[in-house]
């Protein structure tokens, strides 16, 4: 199917040439018809078969006057024809044709991505973090102003925008109305300021995750829409701290968070329960009734819809619809869990 860009691009490259060409065909057929008293349709074919130089023999002997017509409609319609042959070869040439096809298959490609995340900036924050997504098998899309890392994502056929994360029709593009998530790692605070802004009066509810360099645009980002700002260096002495006093606990957590695509017998995930699952509005006790035969996952903490956290909540918590449910267990045991909450 040729994307809609570049048959509009066609339509418009070509439509001049193709306006002359039916004229001078129907100008041809006239001059037949009056010239040689010839009916219509052996007209038109003689002129369509002299315009195109396809060398076919005379349907009808030819009259002095009706072999100058013809000389005629041979020279015009060569012109017309070789001429907008030309102008089509120089838009070829121009690469524009090229361009218009990738992009009208990226617009495909951006309409079909649902639940997905937006990853804006590929710097050394945002690289890392689609490479983590990418890891995860999570659907995502990238934007950056620059053609960093393009290649890669080329021959990972993640799809990707060479443009401003800072304007709206580029977020729309990409889907942010569909978008389970954005995350805004540019190096400059006041372009994640202008993205976090964007973003947020397009999807009020999208959950934005931010980047910061200076601790003092922390607050900001958060007035502005973001849900969580992280500062990568803050974050990474704190990491480091810990390694250096509790490391066997974040060696635990490492192993639990990121385990590099192997296959673990004991895993975390956080669900959220819709208003259709089966544990809707039920305690959490009676998540075990659902496992008579194992232990089942262990309930960790509970996220209400638009409230704080509960860590490690009583068995008599009530679930409701939206919440978040932090668990941990087998792999099985919480893609169980998945559909009683869905």
């Amino acid at each position: 199917m040729i994307p809609l860009p570049v048959a509009a691009w066609l339509w418009n490259r070509l439509r001049w040439g193709f306006f002359c060409l039916l004229a001078w065909i129907t100008v041809g057929t006239i001059g037949y018809l009056v010239i040689e008293g010839w009916p219509w349709f052996d007209s038109l074919y003689m002129t369509t078969i002299t315009v195109f130089t396809i060398g076919f023999k005379e349907i009808h002997p030819l009259t002095a006057a009706g072999r100058a017509w013809t000389l005629v409609v041979i020279a015009l319609g060569f012109i017309i024809v070789a001429a907008g042959a030309s102008y089509f070869a120089a838009d070829l040439s121009s690469g524009e044709l090229g361009r218009l096809w990738r992009e009208g298959t990226l617009n495909r490609r951006l309409d079909r991505l649902r639940d997905h995340y937006i990853v804006c900036g590929l710097g050394r924050v945002g690289w890392q973090i689609a490479l983590q997504l990418r890891q995860g098998e999570h659907p995502f899309c990238t934007i950056e102003i620059t053609d960093k890392h393009l290649d890669e994502l080329k021959a990972w056929d993640i799809p990707h925008q060479v443009a401003d994360a800072t304007d709206e029709d580029v977020l729309r593009r990409a889907g942010i109305e569909r978008a389970r998530g954005l995350v805004v790692a540019a190096d400059s605070d006041a372009v994640n300021l202008l993205v976090v802004v964007s973003a947020h009066s397009l999807a009020p509810q999208l959950n934005i995750v931010a980047r910061v360099e200076d601790a003092a645009n922390e607050v900001k980002l958060l007035r502005v829409g973001a849900n969580r700002v992280l500062s990568p260096t803050v974050r990474a002495g704190q990491r480091m701290a810990q390694m250096l006093t509790r490391p066997a606990v974040v060696e635990y957590l490492d192993t639990l968070l990121d385990h590099d695509g192997e296959t673990l017998p004991f895993v975390i995930e956080e669900i959220e329960l819709a208003a259709t699952g089966k544990l809707c509005n039920r305690p959490i006790a009676h998540i075990d009734t659902e496992y008579p035969d194992t232990r089942g996952p262990s309930v960790l903490a509970v996220k209400p819809s638009g409230k704080d956290i509960i860590l490690h909540p009583r068995g008599t918590q009530l679930l409701r619809s939206g919440d978040l449910i932090i668990v941990a267990g087998q792999p099985e045991e919480l893609a169980q869990l998945s559909d009683l909450c869905s």
